[in-house]
């Protein structure tokens, strides 16, 4: 992964979109998680994110791109998308689930 993080300008409108999918999103899609109320607190934080995104404000916290992450895979998996959007969710997802495997979201400040 590169040193420096950074959510394109250009690339933001499709993160709203795949953010705004999570809320129709069931629970069930996400398997079996150890603390179910997680999942809704995920979908919260989505819920603000399009305007953290927007305004780049980007201090986001482990809730936030966890988020980010699932907002991308299901697009990916779910969601018939274009070719290059397609790329673009996959490599996003990758970056934010190195970002929380490493604890190291500095990187996105």
């Amino acid at each position: 992964m590169a040193s420096q993080f950074q959510i394109r300008t250009k690339d933001i409108p499709l993160l709203v979109r795949a953010l705004q999918s999570l809320e129709t999103v069931p629970d069930t899609w996400f398997g079996s998680v150890d603390d179910p109320s997680l999942i809704s607190e995920m979908k919260n934080a989505a819920r603000a994110l399009p305007v953290k995104l927007r305004l780049k404000t980007l201090q986001l916290s482990s809730l936030d791109v966890l988020a980010l992450q699932q907002a991308c895979c299901y697009q990916c998996l779910e969601c018939k998308l274009s070719r290059q959007d397609y790329k673009l969710l996959v490599d996003y997802s990758n970056q934010f689930a190195a970002l929380l495997a490493s604890g190291n979201l500095g990187m996105l400040q």
